[in-house]
């Protein structure tokens, strides 16, 4: 009758221990079988899923390497090329009787108009910037010219005293159009002024001791005009001419 206790706890120890072993079998031991949640803002050890958007880092990188100022248009870096900085513009007048030709830097504007005969008038004046006009006259402040900007040209009326005017639309020309000059006060003063146009016309007058004449054609790429035996070179108008 003794050994019946022994065996009823060897029996429930052997049970007891068959539990634990399939407990560990099955990894629920201390819990459920499911798994916590993570608290928050800690790692799980996965990845965030990826959105296909760019943080927002990455945009503000962009934009610092966008420029502050607008790149110049393809006219402005087209100006930019000529030697001196200059704009020129060269037309026929509307009277088509007169050819014109303006040279314009950026505070300074020189003007020539002829009619290829006998008749001309240089005219120089201020740029206004703030209204982008630009306004000239003659030496003896007699022809007033007065031009803006417009569609991509420059417009104009030219004034003599009320007794002739003269309107023009003048485009931007590129070399060979444009003003040339001839200067020389050795010997015989002379003073001849050309409007070259797109179609590579010519037209001027030129000046030998204050006496006018039509001014011959001459070549663009190395051009002169013969004076009394006197070769005096053409070239296109600069800014220290006037």
């Amino acid at each position: 009758m003794r050994r019946r206790p022994l065996i009823a706890l060897i029996a429930g120890l052997a049970l007891a221990l068959a539990l634990v072993l399939v407990n560990l079998a099955t990894g629920t031991v201390g819990g459920s079988g499911s798994e916590a949640a993570p608290e928050d803002g800690a790692p799980t050890g996965e990845a965030a899923p990826a959105t296909g958007e760019e943080p927002a880092v990455a945009d503000e990188e962009e934009d610092e390497d966008e420029p502050e100022d607008p790149q110049p248009t393809e006219e402005v870096a087209e100006y930019a090329e000529h030697p001196d900085g200059s704009v020129r513009y060269a037309a026929r007048t509307d009277e088509s009787e007169t050819v014109i030709a303006i040279v314009v830097w950026d505070d300074w504007a020189v003007a020539y108009l002829c009619d290829g005969l006998a008749f001309e008038t240089w005219l120089t004046g201020v740029v206004v910037e703030e209204e982008e006009d630009i306004l000239l006259t003659d030496r003896d402040e007699t022809i007033q010219l007065e031009g803006w900007y417009e569609d991509g040209a420059l417009q104009g009326v030219v004034s003599n005293d009320g007794k002739h005017v003269w309107t023009f639309t003048a485009p931007v020309v590129e070399e060979p159009a444009g003003l040339y000059l001839a200067l020389s006060d050795q010997g015989p003063e002379v003073r001849a002024g050309w409007v070259v146009l797109p179609d590579e016309s010519q037209t001027g007058v030129a000046q030998v001791d204050g006496r006018p004449f039509p001014a011959p054609g001459f070549d663009v790429e190395d051009g002169t005009l013969t004076v009394d035996g006197t070769e005096i070179p053409i070239l296109p108008l600069e800014y220290h001419d006037f």
